[in-house]
């Protein structure tokens, strides 16, 4: 008798548990400004088994009946127009029981891969990566699970042409296919009443070297341009091969406002990144190109400011009355560059 009692009173707390974690969560649905449509939802389980299917009007604030004996569940929201978008729940990473979507509109990007006319195999899709280009931080810090860090979205191409469909805003975008060295548009303005069409996407095969460059004093990326340099080191190989290298020598990439580079098409080997803007610079560590891939820099190139060197100059003129020139010279195997010059005055010492 007691033992029936206990299993009764167990069976009840369950109960109770499982409806309180129904009750509790609170779907709260926004859509698009102006948006008047319905959307659709539909409660999907472990299997893929269809559990459940609602029609709502937007905005949405209320519970869903959801079978908690099934959980997790994934929830698949969509709409006329709207991108969609998938939730898992219950979310035990949010700090709130309740459920945030914002759904975003839905239009569409057109680019073009050039290139591809000596392609024996062009690429039959691109697969396009959409992340928001900035986040506001007293944005970031509520429970929207919908709101999506990055989208993933295949698209066809014929003839090098694609059509993809994306959200509305504003984002960072990187296009990739196979063995085609990524392609990156920062901070594009995609707008609903237009399609946006991409700059030409140059087919470049092999591996690339990419990152961002930061500045220590301003907390985050420089707001302006600097330049950037991949040097090989030491490298031998092919006839081939050394042009590449040397070709990557005399190849200086201006960043982005992002403060983000790439250098594409980079043969196998050893290198090394340097950015500079004025008296600040930045050197990366050795990284190694093995395979036809991206490499991305894990951590930001931090620009740091040179140190000073004085020079004292006695006489601080030649005989003719004339300054001296001082050069300070980087030496790399057979190489030298100059990496600062300046003359000398009678005010010393002199600043390099």
């Amino acid at each position: 008798m007691k033992l029936r009692v206990s299993l009764i009173l167990v069976a009840w707390l369950l109960s109770a548990k499982l409806a309180e974690c129904s009750d509790a969560t609170s779907f709260h649905i926004l859509g698009p400004p102006g948006y008047s449509e319905s959307i659709q939802v539909k409660a999907l389980a472990a299997d893929q088994r269809e559990v459940g299917q609602w029609t709502l009007a937007l905005p949405f604030s209320g519970s869903l009946d959801l079978p908690t004996t099934l959980l997790p569940l994934r929830l698949e929201v969509s709409g006329n127009g709207l991108l969609a978008c998938d939730v898992f729940w219950p979310n035990q990473e949010a700090a709130s029981t309740d459920v945030r979507l914002e759904l975003r509109a839905s239009t569409s990007i057109t680019g073009k891969i050039i290139g591809l006319a000596a392609e024996p195999a062009p690429p039959s899709e691109i697969r396009l990566e959409v992340k928001p280009a900035k986040v506001p931080e007293k944005e970031a810090s509520r429970p929207r699970i919908c709101q999506q860090e990055s989208w993933q979205i295949t698209c066809q191409v014929s003839q090098g042409n694609f059509q993809c469909p994306a959200p509305v805003g504003i984002f960072d975008l990187r296009v990739e296919s196979g063995l085609m060295v990524p392609a990156y548009f920062w901070r594009m303005e995609i707008r609903p009443d237009s399609k946006t069409n991409l700059p030409d996407i140059s087919w470049v095969k092999g591996a690339s070297i990419a990152g961002f460059v930061v500045h220590p004093e301003r907390g985050g990326i420089l707001p302006e341009t600097i330049t950037a340099r991949v040097e090989a080191e030491g490298q031998q190989g092919t006839e081939a091969q050394r042009a590449a290298f040397e070709g990557l020598r005399r190849e200086v990439k201006v960043t982005e406002s992002s403060g983000f580079f790439q250098f594409r098409g980079v043969p196998p080997g050893r290198y090394r990144l340097e950015t500079r803007r004025q008296e600040l610079e930045a050197i990366s560590e050795s990284l190694m190109v093995s395979e036809p891939k991206e490499f991305f820099l894990e951590d930001p190139l931090l620009l740091q400011k040179l140190p000073e060197l004085l020079v004292y100059i006695d006489p601080p003129l030649d005989s003719t009355g004339a300054p001296w020139t001082l050069r300070l010279l980087e030496t790399k195997g057979y190489r030298r560059r100059i990496v600062a010059e300046q003359l000398t005055t009678t005010e010393a010492p002199t600043r390099l």
